[in-house]
């Protein structure tokens, strides 16, 4: 499935106009841009741990790098961490502003800002404002199924944590048990925010999932609007149809 952006930009222009579609177009391309820039942080993360990792075994990294065995080689992995760190930060919050850039695409592409009736202050533009102006239907449901989710929720807190009170550390972890999930990597250290704890867990799988999980929804949830806009301009189609007749 794919989301036909020019067709959106193509039938808001025949509903609303041209000025419309500039206030329609930067949040698309911006959704692109977002997705874009999560991907690169994302694979960059990899990268670079990966280019000092090589084949080491899971003991020669506890030792080696974790522990400082090898000094320098613990001194650049070090560094290296704290890199792959940068690109998780800026993973986590390219991932996250993609909701409200979504909302901006909906609420330009239904025309809701120039009702008096649904006009919100541009600075209250957010997700949960813009879905309830919606009538019910499949976009609402769908909107609801990207922010009703454990990952949804602990993506907007480590955010909100990292922005505005500390940076959640990501530590590279060593799994000693043999119980856990993955035998090593970097892990989110626990946290607590707004009273709801967190618990330490595995970066790359989370930020693996809740891309891929959010890249569907926002994919399907375009495809839907399409169909809402086209929908609209049938119903303008009809109703001139009706007027020539008469």
């Amino acid at each position: 499935m794919t989301w036909n952006l020019e067709q959106l930009r193509e039938d808001v222009t025949f509903l609303f106009g041209d000025e419309q579609r500039e206030c329609l177009s930067p949040s698309l391309n911006s959704i692109v841009d977002r997705q874009t820039y999560a991907r690169f942080h994302y694979q960059e993360s990899k990268r670079i741990l990966g280019e000092v990792l090589n084949d080491r075994d899971d003991q020669a990294i506890l030792v080696d790098l974790i522990f400082g065995a090898n000094r320098n080689a613990h001194h650049e992995f070090a560094s290296r961490r704290k890199f792959a760190e940068a690109h998780v930060v800026a993973f986590l919050q390219s991932l996250h502003s993609l909701s409200d850039i979504l909302a901006h695409a909906i609420y330009f592409a239904l025309g809701l800002n120039l009702h008096k009736a649904t006009r919100l202050p541009p600075k209250r533009v957010y997700l949960h404002k813009v879905q309830a102006l919606l009538s019910a239907g499949a976009v609402s449901v769908r909107l609801q199924e990207l922010i009703n989710h454990e990952d949804y929720r602990h993506l907007a807190d480590i955010v909100n944590h990292s922005k505005h009170r500390s940076v959640i550390q990501t530590p590279y972890s060593v799994d000693v048990t043999g119980c856990d999930t993955q035998p090593h990597g970097l892990k989110f250290a626990a946290f607590v925010y707004d009273d709801q704890a967190y618990p330490a867990r595995w970066a790359d799988p989370f930020m693996e999932s809740e891309y891929n999980r959010q890249s569907a929804l926002i994919t399907c949830i375009g495809e839907l609007l399409n169909d809402l806009v086209r929908s609209q301009g049938s119903l303008y189609d009809t109703n001139d149809s009706h007027r020539n007749q008469i």
